[in-house]
């Protein structure tokens, strides 16, 4: 083994490099390779093989770098072209070893779908682990150990969490952006008189990626007329009311919008006193 330094010393057919990359991650070795980032070059004649398949999700990223390897002048092979892919992951006989190895007192199968971490456990129970000191546990399980025993006791909060400029974002905030991205954003303003309730001038109707205002014009007029018609039971109620009407209004322009176009935007009514 040597130093990338002392490449230089021999030819390119003694030379064999592993390196990390089979997944496309952009910071490891291949891809820099790839993409002329790395001290390696990699170029006219050279032979690299890709011995792992590409896991579902990563599939662009590795497409990626093994078409800038073949721009470089490289020979590429990978899964598709021939039988190379080796498995990262120990198999069942391996797993067996290394508890014969290790003989411990608990064991925590992790990694894998659960079906692996239950054949995992069997495969514990078989090497002699008693069942009690066994733990199958899920995302967040809090796992207890003493000298003498072990338990699952309680969760905690685990999972993926979206950060946004200084903050995480709850699941509400999440939602209300997914809505907008896919139906977008519709207000409905309402000016009405403080004192009568009556209204003042006609609703107006907004538009944000939910339709093109100029070529929707039949139906921004039906939602406008909707809107005078609910408009008119604020002239009668109460202001402690006020709350209820807006709600009323806020579901009936629901309804309309999607019978009408099998959509359902974010719906945004506003009720200004004058």
């Amino acid at each position: 083994m040597v130093t990338v330094d002392q490449l230089k010393r021999f030819r390119d057919d003694q030379i064999c490099v592993m390196t990390t990359g089979s997944q496309g991650e952009p910071m490891s070795g291949l891809f820099r390779m790839a993409t002329s980032s790395h001290r390696l070059n990699i170029g006219e004649g050279d032979l690299v093989i890709i011995s792992a398949s590409a896991i579902p999700g990563n599939e662009k990223g590795v497409s990626r770098v093994i078409n800038q390897l073949f721009e470089r002048g490289a020979m590429v092979v990978y899964d598709q072209m021939a039988d190379v892919h080796v498995s990262g992951h120990a198999c069942r006989e391996e797993l067996r070893l290394m508890m014969q190895l290790t003989k411990p007192k608990f064991f925590i199968p992790v990694h894998g779908e659960y079906r692996h971490l239950y054949m995992h456990a069997r495969l514990g129970e078989e090497m002699g682990i008693p069942t009690e000191n066994i733990f199958r546990a899920e995302c967040g399980d809090v796992i207890e150990l003493t000298v003498k025993r072990g338990k699952i006791n309680g969760a905690v909060a685990a999972g993926s969490v979206m950060v946004d400029g200084i903050g995480d974002i709850d699941d509400i905030v999440l939602r209300d952006r997914k809505l907008l991205s896919q139906d977008g954003l519709v207000v409905a303003l309402l000016t009405i008189d403080a004192e009568t309730g009556k209204l003042l001038c006609e609703p107006q109707i907004i538009s944000r990626g939910f339709v093109y205002m100029r070529d929707s014009e039949e139906l921004i007029a039906e939602a406008v007329q909707l809107l005078v018609e609910e408009g008119r039971r604020f002239e009668s109620a109460h202001k402690s009311d006020y709350a209820n009407i807006k709600n009323g209004i806020r579901a009936k322009l629901k309804s309309f919008l999607k019978s009408k176009t099998k959509r359902t935007p974010m719906l945004l009514p506003i009720i200004q006193e004058i």
